[in-house]
């Protein structure tokens, strides 16, 4: 889907320990990203439920009124959770954010952001009081989000000249431009939980003294990256570290458009697409991203699930893969990539918008070039359903960030569902190498005279196997298998509805003994399931 002028993207929220998607809107610019502009936000911004306290640069006393406002300081100093502090144009020095009245939460934050229609520059933020919601305003410094600083959002910001620093538990980027950094990361994930960074744009950080990366995460668990534009970065556009040793754990990098230096220079020198070496990061789903110029350095890390994705150029020939588009590879390490040609995985050279603006939605005539046959993958426990760089469904077959076509009508309501990665054991009921698969016809749902049975499990299996079923008493129009809490993935039929196979890679669950369950649908959207099957993982 193309949008040149309006892009819709989705916020995720983060509430209660869970992550889960909203709807917000975003603006492309000529780079092909979301790019800020105060006047812009201010003029459609909402008022907070609570009271609103005034502060200007020359402000003082404690009124806070209108009339008479104070420095912004005083004005948080009095805000309570659900207030407002509105700031007067000006440019400003280094926010400090200490304390509010309260304490405030992400649920009932303390909203800071521009008088309607102000243009407001602040030299730099640094944010300990939790519960902070930072919105529409020009930063020209690096914003520090300190660990103290639970549940804040930095939304719809330009940060122009430094990075932004997340810390904190429930920390969230959003709906952001940020650029022009040197010897600086972009954003940098560290020492938190429940982190997300979606719908920003971030470009042009270049190395000095230091490397810079558009994106660092490291030590850091339950991190979602999403619907991101990241570019330019002399680094790396993304790089898991090792940080301190306690290890990264459950991040979801989705639907993010990437590209190294689009142009080499002094400043760009490199510009790795993705860098995921790093053996202390554990369960990392990389999915539906389009990589579209930079090289891929990606190796087996723990629990990783790196699945239909577009990559322009990978670094080495042992890349885990799935359901995957590889436009080049190495050739000097190989002649082919091990796990090309099998695992849904092919070559193909798809054509983008406009590489040269770092656009990379696809024609519906292209559609072809970025579509799979795909085989079924596990994720992680909890893994929601995947959408576009748009917030668009996928088509089964798709790789990469965006699914080519109009974008439909969206709400919120319609796009909410669980982002939040969780792990899951198998069932303890049987030990590997023992055996209590059943093929009972047995089922159970509400397709009247319909039923499903699985042909039986025998042994204990490894690897990618086959799984089918059958269905009697009429014909459906699908079927679905699920394994425990792992997988759930349509089948496919070559007889009408009758007989169903799926053949899945099961090589990366834990040992040990899974229920397997089809359901069945008919034309009325009716279900009935079988009877409870199980397979015995034995790797």
């Amino acid at each position: 889907m193309h949008f040149p002028r309006g892009v819709k993207t989705l916020t995720l929220l983060v509430a209660l320990g869970a992550v889960c998607l909203g709807l917000a809107v975003g603006v492309v610019n000529g780079q092909g990203g979301r790019t800020h502009t105060a006047a812009l936000a201010s003029s459609n911004q909402a008022s907070p439920p609570g009271q609103v306290w005034h502060a200007s640069v020359k402000g003082s006393g404690t009124a806070c009124s209108a009339a008479a406002p104070c420095t912004a300081e005083a004005a948080l100093r009095r805000a309570k959770p659900g207030d407002g502090v509105t700031l007067a144009a000006g440019s400003y020095p280094k926010l400090t954010i200490t304390s509010t009245a309260q304490r405030a939460t992400a649920e009932n934050p303390v909203v800071v952001q521009p008088a309607q229609g102000a243009d407001v520059r602040i030299a730099g933020l640094s944010l300990e009081a939790p519960g902070i919601t930072v919105q529409n305003l020009d930063v020209t410094a690096t914003a520090y989000v300190y660990p103290t600083s639970t549940g804040t959002t930095l939304r719809n910001l330009h940060v122009n000249g430094g990075g932004v620093f997340l810390r904190a538990n429930g920390a969230r980027l959003l709906d952001s431009l940020v650029e022009n950094g040197r010897d600086v990361d972009g954003v940098q994930v560290k020492n938190g939980d429940g982190i997300v960074v979606q719908g920003n744009e971030v470009r042009n950080f270049v190395s000095g003294s230091l490397h810079a990366d558009c994106l660092q995460l490291f030590d850091v668990r339950n991190v979602v990256v999403r619907g991101n534009s990241l570019h330019d970065c002399d680094n790396a556009s993304i790089i898991f570290s090792g940080g301190g040793g306690t290890g990264t754990d459950h991040v979801l990098i989705e639907s993010n458009f990437v590209m190294g230096c689009r142009v080499k220079s002094d400043d760009c020198t490199g510009g790795t697409a993705i860098d995921l070496r790093e053996k202390s990061a554990t369960n990392v789903v990389v999915r539906h991203n389009t990589f579209a110029l930079g090289t891929v350095r990606i190796d087996k890390t723990p629990g990783q699930v790196n699945d239909r994705n577009v990559f322009d150029y990978l670094s080495s020939c042992s890349t885990p893969m799935t359901n995957s588009v590889v436009r080049r590879w190495n050739t000097g390490l190989c002649r082919t990539p091990a796990a090309l040609g099998t695992q849904g995985n092919r070559q193909g050279a798809p054509s983008f918008a406009n590489e040269g603006t770092a656009d990379l939605h696809v024609a519906e005539s292209q559609r072809h070039a970025i579509t799979v046959t795909p085989v079924a993958v596990i994720y992680p426990a909890g893994t929601s359903e995947a959408r576009d760089f748009d917030g668009q469904a996928f088509a089964p077959g798709t790789a990469g960030a965006d699914e080519p076509g109009a974008a439909p009508a969206r709400s919120a309501a319609s796009l909410s569902s669980s982002a939040l990665l969780s792990s899951s054991a198998p069932s303890s009921s049987s030990a590997p190498g023992t055996s209590s698969n059943s093929a009972s016809p047995t089922s159970s749902g509400s397709a009247p005279g319909l039923s499903v049975r699985m042909a039986p499990e025998t042994g204990p299996r490894s690897g990618t196997i086959g799984l089918t079923a059958s269905v009697t008493g009429g014909t459906a129009t699908g079927v679905r298998f699920t394994i425990g809490d792992s997988l759930s993935a349509p089948a496919t039929s070559s007889d009408g509805g009758r007989a169903w196979t799926l053949r899945v890679d099961i090589g990366r669950l834990p040992d040990g003994t899974y229920p397997v369950v089809a359901v069945a649908t008919n034309a009325s959207g009716a279900t009935v399931s079988s009877a409870p099957s199980t397979v015995i993982v034995d790797n």
